[in-house]
């Protein structure tokens, strides 16, 4: 296992790596490119929605299944 206490100069490398990632994040999502937010997750990636509403999709497995969850989700207009 890793150890995950830090430094503070670590803690700052973490927190300034996490902010780009949730940039990433919000930036693939929001100009379609799927397959590429997709990337950020591991192969055994979880995805969860706690409070979507009965009959929609609560959990994603792995980038397979967030793929092809994606391919009917709606898209950004251009």
């Amino acid at each position: 296992m890793t150890d995950t206490t830090s430094t503070p100069k670590d803690a700052a490398a973490v927190r300034a790596a996490a902010q780009q990632v949730f940039r990433d994040h919000l930036d693939l999502l929001t100009t379609g490119r799927v397959g590429e937010w997709v990337e950020l997750f591991t192969e055994d990636g979880v995805l969860e929605f706690p409070y979507a509403p009965k009959g929609y999709t609560t959990r994603l497995e792995s980038r397979e299944d967030m793929l092809a969850t994606s391919a009917t989700s709606p898209r950004p207009s251009a």
